[in-house]
């Protein structure tokens, strides 16, 4: 992404694809070495949101890869799950939508002090199962009173803060709209980095320092 003015932020979606590919070289690295077997997807299952299929113990994992790219300098304590893109005429987004083949999340946070994802300091990853996770998330929203077809007016309820607007649910998760994010203007939940990590069916990390 790139800044233009004080707060606005664009999406440049060819450079995301593209270190989010260098992320996934990492990360079927660490696949193999975590016992996984590793498939490619079909064309048809990458639209419908799968970015690799893993095999293990008998059981398939239809995988998708979401890496926190935009922070590789910082140590995040959350992670942002789409639940709706107000820029695209309130579109469904990634984490609430039904029509994915979705059976997993891997949740990446890579670091590089040089900003660079060619350059990692290391890497840690979470497999979540992603419908135990929606399962969490939906029904905590529902509790306060959130649902898909409210949830842009409630957060508008909430106050701006440099381009975003913020709502507490509990102690390991809220909701933020980030209007500053251009085109999607989305309404995330984000979720505290240790309670993913808890609930995790497996854990990858690497300190490519000591390689």
């Amino acid at each position: 992404m790139a800044v233009r003015g004080s707060n606005i932020i664009y999406s440049n979606r060819q450079l995301d694809l593209k270190q989010e590919n260098v992320i996934h070289e990492y990360m079927t690295m660490l696949y193999n070495e975590h016992g996984f077997s590793v498939k490619q997807p079909t064309k048809e299952q990458d639209i419908s949101g799968i970015d690799v299929i893993l095999y293990r113990y008998n059981k398939e994992y239809l995988v998708d890869e979401r890496a926190a790219i935009k922070y590789l300098t910082r140590d995040l304590g959350a992670f942002s799950f789409e639940l709706c893109k107000v820029g695209y005429n309130n579109s469904v987004g990634w984490f609430a939508d039904k029509n994915k083949l979705t059976t997993h999340y891997n949740i990446i946070y890579p670091k590089s002090q040089v900003n660079d994802v060619r350059n990692l300091d290391s890497l840690e990853a979470f497999l979540l199962n992603s419908k135990e996770l929606q399962e969490v998330v939906f029904p905590e929203l529902q509790s306060h009173g959130i649902y898909f077809d409210n949830i842009v007016e409630f957060m508008l309820r909430q106050q701006n803060y440099k381009g975003r607007r913020y709502s507490v649910i509990n102690q390991y998760m809220k909701l933020v709209y980030s209007e500053c994010i251009r085109p999607e203007r989305p309404i995330n939940v984000v979720i505290n980095k240790q309670y993913l990590k808890d609930i995790a069916c497996d854990i990858f990390y690497k300190d490519f320092r000591k390689e």
